[in-house]
Parts: C-alpha cells; structure tokens; sequence
C-alpha cells in the first residue's frame, strides 16, 4: 500500500486509533504518575535522612487505580519511623541516646531490645510490661519533600509523557498489525 496515496485514510486510521486508546492511555499515565512521585519522594527522603528502602517503604502507601476506579492516589501513612532507622543508638548508663529530626535525644526511661532487631523502647507505665517501641515523626520533612516533587509543573511533566509514550506505543501497534493484514 501507498502511504502518500492515501494520507488521508492514513490521518483517519490514526486518529480513530488515538481515540479508542485514550481512555487506557490516561488511566496508565495516572498509575504511572502516581508510582514516579511516589518514587521521587522517597528518594528525598532517603537522601535526606539516610534512611534505608524498608523504612521508606513503611511511610508511603501507595493505591492502585484500576479500570472501573482509574483514580490514582497515594497516601501518607503515619509519618513515623523508628528512631534506630535514623542512625546511631548508643546506650549509656543515663538511658538511650539516638538521633531525632529535631537533633540528638537521651532518653533515661529508654533501652535497646535487641531480640526485636535492635529496636529502641520504653515502659508505658510503673511495672515491667507493656513496653512500646520509640518512632520520630518527620511530618515536617516529609511534607517539605512532599512540595517539591509533587509541584503541578512536574507531576504534569510527568503525566502528559506517559500519555505520549502510551498512546505511539499502542498505536504503532495497532498500525503494525493493520499493515500485516494488508
């Protein structure tokens, strides 16, 4: 077949081709978006933090869309990690120094428990049980990360080149299967 013959028919094929795979091209790209962001803010908050991957994990929880449910999200969890994530735990006769955002903490009603991987605890009353483990909030940086990967000009970057990159895939596709047919 001729293409310079029929750029018409070509222009036509191309367009209906567009229209059938954008409802699917705008869902992907709002799954696609949401797990880059997702992506980028906890790469800030590794590198500001130092934190590991599994902490990370643990504040952000991401939802799925799916195609009755296309809305794709992500919400923050408790903004909360164990302080043994945030470096040095040392411990002393005057209790448990270890690090805060906020700087360097000793606490005197706090002990290591090592059995439980190390963590950092402390007695919820007078007696010997119930303990509970120590977490640092970081509601502060994570929202200051927060603002800067998710800025309309890059979430929109993000999302009009997914849409792009999806729409030429399936209709490139569909062209090549339409061409072999022919």
């Amino acid at each position: 077949m001729n293409v310079t013959s029929n750029a018409g028919d070509m222009t036509a094929l191309m367009e209906t081709l567009a229209k059938r795979h954008a409802p699917l091209a705008m869902r992907r790209a709002a799954n696609r978006t949401r797990d880059r962001v997702l992506t980028l803010t906890r790469r800030g908050l590794r590198s500001q933090f130092k934190l590991g991957a599994i902490a990370t994990r643990r504040v952000f929880k991401a939802r799925k869309g799916s195609p009755r449910s296309p809305v794709a999200s992500f919400k923050v969890g408790q903004w909360v990690v164990p302080v043994e994530k945030l470096g040095k735990v040392t411990e002393r006769k005057k209790g448990v120094a270890y690090n805060t955002p906020s700087g360097r903490v000793t606490n005197p009603n706090a002990f290591v428990v090592k059995p439980l991987g190390g963590g950092v605890f402390q007695r919820r009353g007078s007696g010997r049980l119930p303990i509970q483990k120590i977490t640092a909030s970081i509601t502060d940086p994570v929202e200051a990360v927060l603002s800067q990967t998710t800025s309309d000009s890059v979430v929109r970057e993000i999302f009009d080149r997914e849409v792009r990159e999806t729409l030429d895939y399936r209709v490139q596709k569909d062209l090549a299967r339409w061409r072999r047919a022919n």
